[in-house]
């Protein structure tokens, strides 16, 4: 016969997150059950694990154990899901409407490349450590991924699993454990400017090339190259002789909530907001920038209905924006025809932030000039090319220690 339970209740609570025990009295005495919630499935539902027994004892123990697996991130409602399937969840769910296309494109890449069919990939949630995080990153460094990759891989997998945490999927983040590799200074990593004599003679050579304007605008005012493929007329004062910066633009794969990839060109706003800057152009700049402009007036009429007028400073025969590959495998049969060693085109930013250390422009002036948020990040990339500005520098306070005076 089944013994009668009595309904009289009493409830016990314990502190938050450490479950709650409840006691009844049945016929052969007091009986203790208890439970606690885990987490939450994909629903959103509570997962609740419970138990029972006259032993008051046991149930704390057991409520105990449950309470420091859930804290030691042994235990996961879902303990199939792994680092590779919750990544794409979050990049695919919570991010794809809060990020630049330029910046999901960048952490779809990083979860393609690092994350996706991988050992540390196809790890478990619940089972994933910071030592095995640890050991990855060092294989990959090993490898000669760069220190900033490393670092990018990281800082996304943690942001990803704290939003793991705050769905109960886990109760702690693994990447904190992490010692990531160091970014020593490689004194031999040199900014790679030209020369001022490569500088002429590639100008020089390239005098009636296509983006012989381009080229000099690049080394006369120090844009990044998204920046001057987004210029404007609208951009240009001739009468101040100034180029004011209002965007950049990219080639970019554009990736919708499918996964399906377009690729096009975006113009999103500049790097920083000290990128948004209005910028002195050198005289005889402007005048090479006056000439292209009646060259590109001249195309337009030829194309007639053809051309599509974005009012582009530099545009394809056409008016469209210009493709950066294209314009990169141009540049790279420029520097070739100049007969000079091989540099970036980023390079001509460098060049130009060189030639006004060279000439002595203070460096928060170079600082506003190249967009700079900090004049830090300016000093730290351009003050070991001109030692010799040191050395000045030195010898003007030299006369202070002449004890023969």
């Amino acid at each position: 016969m089944t013994s009668k339970i009595e309904t009289t209740r009493k409830k016990r609570s314990k502190a938050n997150g450490e479950g709650t025990i409840y006691c009844e009295q049945r016929a052969k005495g007091t009986y203790y059950k208890a439970t606690l919630t885990m987490g939450y499935d994909e629903y959103g539902k509570p997962i609740r694990l419970s138990t029972g027994s006259y032993s008051k004892k046991e149930v704390i123990q057991w409520l105990q154990e449950m309470a420091t697996k859930k804290n030691s991130n042994s235990f996961s409602k879902n303990t199939k899901i792994t680092l590779s399937e919750w990544f794409y969840t979050w990049l695919y769910t919570f991010q794809i409407n809060e990020l630049k296309p330029s910046t999901f494109e960048r952490y779809d890449g990083l979860y393609r490349n690092y994350i996706k069919d991988t050992d540390i990939g196809n790890k478990p949630l619940s089972k994933l450590t910071g030592i095995q995080l640890q050991h990855y990153y060092n294989s990959l460094f090993a490898l000669g991924t760069s220190v900033d990759t490393i670092a990018n891989i990281n800082n996304r997998i943690k942001t990803s699993l704290n939003q793991a945490i705050k769905l109960d999927y886990i109760s702690k983040n693994p990447c904190l454990a992490v010692k990531l590799p160091r970014k020593d200074h490689n004194p031999d990593k040199l900014v790679n400017a030209f020369t001022p004599a490569e500088q002429q003679t590639f100008l020089k050579v390239n005098e009636f090339h296509r983006y012989s304007a381009l080229f000099c605008l690049a080394f006369g005012g120090g844009l990044r190259l998204g920046e001057i493929l987004a210029l404007t007329w609208s951009n240009v004062n001739f009468s101040k002789n100034t180029i004011t910066v209002r965007a950049t633009v990219s080639q970019r794969t554009q990736i919708d909530a499918s996964g399906q990839r377009t690729w096009k060109f975006i113009v999103t706003a500049p790097k920083t907001v000290s990128s948004y800057r209005t910028i002195p152009i050198p005289i005889n700049v402007m005048n090479k920038l006056k000439q292209h402009q009646f060259k590109q007036n001249l195309e337009k009429q030829e194309m007639g209905d053809l051309y599509e007028d974005n009012d582009l400073v530099f545009a394809t025969n056409i008016g469209g924006y210009i493709s950066t590959r294209n314009f990169t495998r141009s540049y790279e049969r420029a520097i070739k025809k100049a007969d000079i060693p091989y540099k970036s085109f980023h390079a001509t930013r460098h060049t130009y932030a060189t030639r006004l250390f060279e000439l002595g422009v203070p460096s928060k002036t170079v600082q506003t000039l190249l967009g700079h948020s900090k004049v830090s990040t300016t000093m730290d990339i351009y003050t070991h090319v001109i030692p010799e500005k040191q050395y000045e520098g030195i010898d003007k306070i030299n006369h202070l220690f002449d004890f023969n005076i």
